[in-house]
């Protein structure tokens, strides 16, 4: 083993941990690496190898950084990677603010999706609730970003969060714990083991309820007691009902499909009609839809620009519109309704895999999205829209390709895509 170097001065220890959390909050993570020649201007002078710097964080600073809540791991040349715990007061909210009023502009926060995040209309005031304590459920169509918008909310605010589907809960416990008798030195004993709710309480970690909706009606009971209140958790222990306070970052939200009355419709099956009691806990109910601005940039990257124009273009009359345009229109026509939806998921999609399967059987698999009733309907409309004069990839007019469409090359070349 390499020298550990001088012992540990007074203070320093302290200073080493200070400028951890303040690297933290600068690049506005919890989970950071420093390289060893920063940590080393921070020792004292008497450090003078990279050895004795590697070593004192290792092992005399080891223990010293996990009371802290700090684990520390060394990544070789980069440097060491450390994790603030949640329970370490960061408060990355005032930077946070100055991005999230730029609605439809990418935030940066500390997520790992491969989607940029373009905050909706709504996303300020979802801050602003949750920094107010408030228990917010968003409540909207499938794939219009609901879940994703809390996700990125609390990462804004430096809170981990974890996702719990309501729909696959069929006893309460797994959600606030169960009694059970474990063995302890020989001696059986009942402890409370378990529950996704209390050990997000213990850890400062925030609990998005999806798909409140679809809660059993047993499962919603359970939940009137969980949401009851954010700065206090009643539970059944082995000691009988005791009262947890929860670690700072600990707070509760929900999504869901419909308003709770149950769904008629067939769109969302397996929902049920919801306790009122449960939902009159969850403040302010947050009406989503889709956002088309946002689904526009989203997809821009992977498609020509006439192929984003005829999803999204505005014509001077009905009949001019874009695909997605229409076919949402049709589906809230009240005259003759198409009870289906276009989700902001199906979009990019297609846009994903346009320039992978090319676009005539892209837009095939588009239509398959919808139920077999109005397929035919929704390719009137694709079709009326979309040309072969469009630039597609290469597996359209390639003749090796299973899907070679015969007439595309020479239609691309005369239309000037193709040389």
């Amino acid at each position: 083993m390499a020298p550990l170097g001088p012992p540990l001065e007074s203070g320093e220890a302290e200073k080493i941990i200070q400028f951890i959390i303040e690297t933290a909050i600068e690049q506005k993570s919890r989970d950071i690496t420093i390289p060893i020649n920063d940590l080393a201007k921070h020792f004292s002078s008497s450090v003078v190898e990279r050895s004795h710097v590697t070593n004192r964080i290792r092992w005399q600073m080891d223990s010293l950084l996990r009371d802290a809540g700090i684990v520390s791991s060394l990544k070789g040349a980069p440097g060491y990677n450390f994790i603030l715990d949640n329970s370490i007061e960061i408060d990355f909210a005032p930077q946070a603010k100055i991005e999230r009023h730029e609605s439809r502009k990418k935030v940066s926060t500390f997520t790992d999706f491969e989607i940029p995040f373009l905050p909706p209309t709504y996303f300020n005031t979802l801050i602003s609730v949750l920094e107010a304590g408030d228990r917010p459920i968003l409540i909207g169509p499938k794939g219009c970003g609901k879940s994703r918008s809390l996700e990125e909310a609390f990462a804004c605010r430096g809170i981990r969060a974890i996702r719990i589907a309501l729909g696959e809960i069929n006893d309460p416990t797994k959600l606030t714990g169960n009694k059970e008798i474990i063995n302890e030195d020989g001696v059986p004993v009942t402890k409370l083991i378990g529950g996704l709710v209390r050990e997000a309480a213990e850890s400062g970690t925030a609990v998005i309820f999806d798909e409140l909706d679809s809660a059993s009606p047993n499962v919603g009971l359970a939940l009137n007691r969980i949401l009851e209140s954010n700065t206090k958790l009643v539970l059944d222990t082995e000691h009988g009902t005791e009262i947890m306070t929860p670690k700072k970052g600990y707070a509760l939200a929900a999504t869901a499909n419909t308003w709770g009355y149950g769904d008629e419709s067939g769109e969302y099956e397996g929902v049920y009609s919801q306790n009122r009691a449960t939902w009159d806990r969850l403040h302010p109910k947050i009406d989503c839809d889709y956002d088309m601005e946002i689904e526009k940039q989203l997809i821009s990257p992977f498609l020509p620009k006439a192929v984003v124009d005829a999803f999204y273009k505005k014509g001077t009359t009905p009949s001019g519109d874009g695909i997605v345009l229409k076919i949402r229109r049709a589906i809230k026509d009240p005259t003759a309704p198409i009870e289906d939806s276009l989700s902001m998921r199906t979009i990019i999609w297609f846009a994903q895999r346009f320039n992978i399967l090319g676009w005539h059987k892209t837009s095939y698999y588009f239509v398959n999205e919808f139920k077999p009733e109005y397929r035919m309907a929704m390719t009137k409309i694709i079709t009326d829209l979309l040309g072969s004069a469009l630039t597609p990839s290469i597996n359209d007019y390639d003749a090796k390709l299973p899907h070679y469409i015969p007439n595309a090359k020479s239609d691309l070349i005369s239309a000037g895509f193709m040389a």
